[in-house]
């Protein structure tokens, strides 16, 4: 049970259990832009659900009768041995506007034309080549590679598997939520947790970005909520 909590990547569990403890005390934060609806995923947990638990009891739940009532370690099981489609063009163009640009960015240096700068028309031309072919997460980069798609293939194959209704969406509020995608039972590096929030579009945070904003909760006005958090 021990190496099923810790695959996950500490950031993700702490940011989002952060996250979650301010929710479950009935704390909100200003906000600084609209987000916009989750992507269409197939696995969905709503934390209003597991309201008075702890995130570990959220992540660990395991449910009798299907594994969509199920917590978030089960369901991220589910997701990676689950055999899904490649998404459509219609798909992926709204999953552009969803990221952030970072990883927007990652997709769009994938597909130039000759003279180095993003070709829509490439990038839509492989996506209707692929479309409706079936994959499995851990084998996705494998499609995109054999298929002259190059780059940072892990990072892409999330884009794309998101956008196509793949991964685990758990819900905090209206206006944060994050994905989970890609993680390997038993492999503590695998996987990706990609946030939503009125700051940002989903976006798979880095070490600095988190630590940044865990050292401006810490210097601020919400250092005492914090502790009350971790309690």
């Amino acid at each position: 049970m021990k190496q099923r909590v810790l695959r996950a990547p500490i950031k993700a569990i702490m940011y989002a259990f952060l996250v979650f403890g301010l929710f479950g005390l009935g704390v909100t934060r200003a906000d600084v832009f609209e987000v916009g609806e989750p992507l269409d995923t197939e696995l969905v947990i709503d934390l209003d659900l597991f309201r008075g638990q702890t995130f570990l009891s959220t992540m660990l739940y395991e449910s009798e009768d299907a594994v969509a009532e199920s917590g978030i370690v089960e369901q991220m099981d589910f997701d990676y041995e689950k055999t899904y489609e490649f998404p459509s063009w219609e798909q992926v163009e709204h999953g552009l506007t969803h990221f952030d640009s970072k990883n927007v960015r990652r997709v769009k240096r994938a597909f130039k034309d000759d003279s180095g700068e993003y070709s829509q028309t490439k990038l839509k031309a492989f996506v209707d080549k692929v479309a409706g072919r079936e994959y499995k997460i851990d084998n996705l980069w494998k499609l995109l590679s054999d298929n002259g798609v190059k780059g940072k293939l892990t990072s892409i194959a999330h884009f794309f598997a998101l956008a196509g209704s793949a991964g685990n969406l758990v819900i905090i509020d209206d206006q944060n939520y994050f994905y989970n995608i890609g993680y390997e039972d038993g492999e503590e590096r695998s996987g990706r947790s990609y946030s939503a929030s009125p700051e940002h579009g989903a976006n798979d945070v880095s070490h600095k970005r988190y630590l940044t904003d865990l050292d401006d909760m810490l210097s601020g006005d919400e250092e005492d909520l914090f502790y009350s958090i971790m309690m």
